[in-house]
């Protein structure tokens, strides 16, 4: 069941998905168009499941999921990565990179290696680096950016 992003709780568990390049706009509406059909059909166990989707600072997808009405499965939770994975093929983009990090620097986003940031966090003191491995709503507003030495 899909709602909007903004009426999920804090506590909803979320997943971020980050893209290794700038996404245009077609490609934003083309991946928001299929993972909001994707969502508002999304169950656990044949339990629909309410969740939401957006996409952020034309990088970060992120699809979150209220446990508070049911809870997400291992096998819902695949579905999920299996969606994004099927979209990322299409559209030629790789969601799934972790050794890039993204930084907000002068309100720009830039992709760095990661070991780069953690070898010479120094030079990195102006950036406002995403970190992506959070787990909730709450933390998205709240711990999403961070320096280079929490990365």
């Amino acid at each position: 069941m899909l709602v909007p992003f903004e009426e999920l709780s804090n506590d909803a568990r979320i997943w971020i998905f980050q893209s290794n390049r700038l996404m245009s706009d077609a490609e934003q509406l083309q991946l928001i168009n299929s993972t909001q059909q994707f969502v508002n059909e999304w169950t656990a166990h044949n339990q629909t499941l309410k969740s939401s989707c957006v996409i952020m600072h034309n990088y970060f997808l992120i699809i979150a999921v209220d446990e508070n009405f049911n809870q997400a499965s291992g096998c819902s939770i695949d579905k999920a990565f299996r969606h994004v994975t099927q979209m990322g093929d299409a559209m030629k983009i790789n969601f799934f990179d972790r050794l890039k990090v993204a930084a907000m620097h002068n309100n720009e986003i830039q992709l760095f290696p990661y070991f780069d940031i953690k070898s010479k966090p120094v030079e990195f003191a102006d950036y406002k680096f995403f970190k992506n491995a959070i787990e909730n709503k709450l933390q998205l507003n709240s711990g999403w950016m961070v320096n280079a030495v929490e990365i």
